[in-house]
């Protein structure tokens, strides 16, 4: 007899999972099942032993609570809204004691990924919308974004438990789902912030790709920015990070990057001159050396830039002729150092040192271990107004206005005195751009230019309390 019964109980549902699912009256009422039933499955989204446990703690709530609840899981919502259903379905079942109207309704639609509480008129003071929104976004969205929907309603269950029991936890509660609608509303507040300072990047990266501060900055928002994009996919993902860590992981990585742009820029200014130099592996280490992030706050930073030098290291070399192999290979770069500007000064003669005090030119000076000078490095740091002086070969030869009447426009070299009067045609107030930019070209041999490169429960019917509900209780989605 009782298999006959589970068949027909079998086939019954089946039916049941072939129905579109669009009004109250098309969802069973678990009461048809025994008094013990509480759980509506009419897809069979629940296995039998999900459906028989989470009957056994609504069970146990209705005894030691006296608040009926009933739980109702569907596959999907034919267009109408979840809130409205549970609205309807607990009226229509009448859940809850009559007169008291301690009645809870709970559904959830996979499909349509949306979950709402209904919560009869005797509860409201306790399961406020407040309270079922905390309940929703801090229980149930979690699991059933990992597919745990039996485990959510689970704890959802014990939560609305323990709350009944101890109606002083629903203050508790309320204070959590203010502080979360708080942290919500600086996440959106930090999103918007975020995507104002990847637009900043982008101007910056556009407008000034060759400055090295603009194009530092930039690389460094536009980290922060996809940094910030990955946060949101792990949240998207389940993933639960704070909005602190989520600012902190996006400054920390802006501000690495950027010591990485600013460095790598850098690196390749102070390599200019030894593209085709045996010192360039020496130039690049110290330069990574001495950049701001030689503390390990910036690991992936250090590492980032180790990475960098070896590929660049490799580029140069493979441009090098047959020729620059052999004639710099007998060069003793063995041992060598360079001075530092302190120690260099007295390996440089004085129309050098001129040239570093007017920042025309950087002598870089190599010795051995002995402190015999092995070679000397120089770099035109291309100062505009500067140009190399015909007599002294310095760089050291600069030109302005000199007199009032009448007004002449005067090359004089700082360095040995060395000046020319260049002709100023008349109603110019300066020499003609055309000399200017003639002039400005460095001429000095050594200068370099830079190239860009359904459960337990009994077999008769069974029915709920009579309870009713005004459309109390929160919904959402997940």
């Amino acid at each position: 007899m009782m298999g006959k019964i589970f068949l027909v109980k079998t086939r019954w549902l089946c039916l049941l999972c072939l129905v579109n699912l669009t009004t109250a009256q098309d969802f069973p009422n678990p009461k048809k099942w025994g008094q013990n039933a509480y759980v509506s499955n009419p897809n069979n989204l629940l296995a039998v032993s999900e459906v028989a446990h989470l009957n056994r703690l609504l069970m146990n709530l209705e005894q030691e609570t006296k608040a009926q609840m009933a739980v109702v899981v569907v596959k999907k919502l034919n267009g109408k809204s979840a809130k409205m259903l549970a609205t309807e379905l607990l009226n229509r079942w009448g859940v809850g004691q009559r007169g008291v109207n301690n009645g809870i309704l709970l559904l959830v639609a996979i499909e349509n990924r949306e979950w709402a509480f209904e919560i009869g008129y005797g509860l409201e003071p306790v399961l406020t919308d407040y309270v079922t929104a905390q309940l929703g976004a801090s229980i149930l969205v979690p699991h059933f974004k990992r597919t745990a929907y039996t485990r959510g309603i689970s704890e959802a269950v014990k939560e609305i438990h323990a709350l009944l029991l101890h109606p002083n936890r629903a203050i508790e509660l309320y204070h959590k789902a203010e502080r979360g609608a708080t942290e919500y509303w600086w996440k959106n507040a930090w999103l918007l912030f975020v995507m104002l300072l990847f637009l900043l990047g982008l101007y910056l990266l556009m407008s000034h790709p060759y400055k090295r501060i603009p194009f530092a900055v930039a690389v460094g928002l536009l980290t922060l920015s996809g940094s910030d994009v990955l946060v949101i996919i792990l949240e998207w993902l389940g993933a639960e990070p704070s909005l602190g860590i989520r600012i902190g992981v996006g400054i920390y990585a802006g501000v690495g990057f950027a010591l990485l742009a600013d460095c790598i820029r850098k690196g390749k200014q102070e390599a200019i001159p030894y593209k085709f130099h045996p010192a360039l592996v020496i130039v690049l280490t110290e330069e990574g050396r001495y950049c701001k992030i030689k503390k390990l706050i910036f690991p992936l930073t250090l590492l980032g830039y180790a990475w960098w030098k070896q590929r660049y290291i490799r580029r140069q070399q493979s441009q090098w002729s047959e020729k620059t192999r052999k004639s710099q290979a007998k060069k003793p770069f063995a041992g060598i150092r360079r001075l530092s500007a302190s120690e260099k000064t007295n390996k440089l003669n004085a129309g050098e040192i001129m040239e570093e005090a007017l920042e025309t030119c950087r002598h870089d000076v190599w010795v051995d271990r002995n402190g015999k000078v092995v070679e000397k490095v120089v770099r035109n740091l291309h100062l505009v107004g500067y140009m190399t002086c015909e007599k002294c070969k310095h760089l050291t030869m600069s030109g302005g206005f000199e007199g009032e009447s009448p007004r002449r426009y005067l090359y004089r070299c700082q360095f040995c005195g060395h000046s020319y009067e260049q002709k100023i045609s008349s109603g110019a107030s300066g020499p003609s751009s055309g000399f200017l930019s003639q002039t400005f070209e460095p001429n000095d041999s050594h200068a370099t230019t830079d190239h860009p490169s359904t459960g337990d429960t009994s077999s008769d019917s069974g029915e709920w309390g009579g309870g009713t509900s005004g459309g109390a209780g929160a919904s959402g989605t997940w």
